[in-house]
């Protein structure tokens, strides 16, 4: 894991550019970004770019990886002069512009003076569906509470929590690993879970005689085999 400690740039220009210009500073990238390995795609090297304040994993191939390690250099000219110099990359500044307008747009740079501000009001706006549209969406769900049982289910949540015990796993930094068979083994592992409950209900209810727990084997073989996906 790779830590992508944001240098700071030159002072020879404060502004902070949409696009990756000469002259202009490239903008800095926040300090808590992680760069991780990622699997091969088509026999090429990849890498992860993670997100820990959204949550959020970027896939990247090499090209991108050499520019983002030499990002902190900061001036777009010298950035790709020594990616040619150093690797087997010639990156024309259309590329480095598309890379930078891509950490923009996912808010992967720090957020600095007005542009910043402006920057993240423009998305704000921009991702605000028009007030025709959310009315048309959310008339029907407007919601006047008659009453307010909040004491009253805070009051029982102690007595009927273990009636409603849900098993439950984050998987999502499964995005770290780089083996797809091991990702996919995480993604099949609830499935396959369920399916060995369900079987184990239904032995069961095949063997037990009349009552409660035969009833409830017969309840547990049906929604344990069920995906809930």
């Amino acid at each position: 894991m790779i830590t992508l400690d944001a240098v700071e740039a030159p002072e020879a220009a404060t502004g902070m550019a949409s696009d990756a210009e000469p002259g202009i500073r490239l903008p800095p990238l926040r300090d808590d970004l992680k760069l991780l390995p990622g699997p091969s795609f088509q026999g090429a090297q990849t890498w992860t770019l993670y997100d820990p304040v959204r949550g959020r994993y970027f896939r990247i191939d090499r090209q991108a990886f050499e520019l983002l390690a030499r990002w902190p250099m900061g001036d777009a000219v010298t950035v790709r002069r020594i990616v040619a110099e150093e690797t087997p990359f010639t990156p024309a500044a259309a590329d480095l512009d598309d890379f930078s307008k891509f950490l923009l747009a996912n808010n992967l740079v720090r957020c600095e003076g007005r542009d910043g501000i402006d920057r993240l009001l423009r998305q704000a706006r921009a991702a605000r569906p028009p007030w025709a549209r959310w009315l048309l969406q959310n008339y029907l769900f407007l919601r006047i509470p008659l009453v307010r049982p909040d004491r009253a289910l805070d009051a029982l949540a102690p007595l009927t929590a273990p009636l409603f015990t849900v098993l439950y796993t984050d998987t999502s930094e499964a995005w770290r690993l780089t083996s797809r068979r091991q990702r996919l083994a995480i993604g099949a592992a609830g499935v396959v879970a369920e399916m060995a409950i369900a079987a184990l209900a239904t032995l069961a209810w095949s063997f037990l005689p009349d009552g409660p727990a035969r009833s409830a084997a017969f309840f547990w073989r049906p929604q344990a085999g069920r995906c809930r996906c």
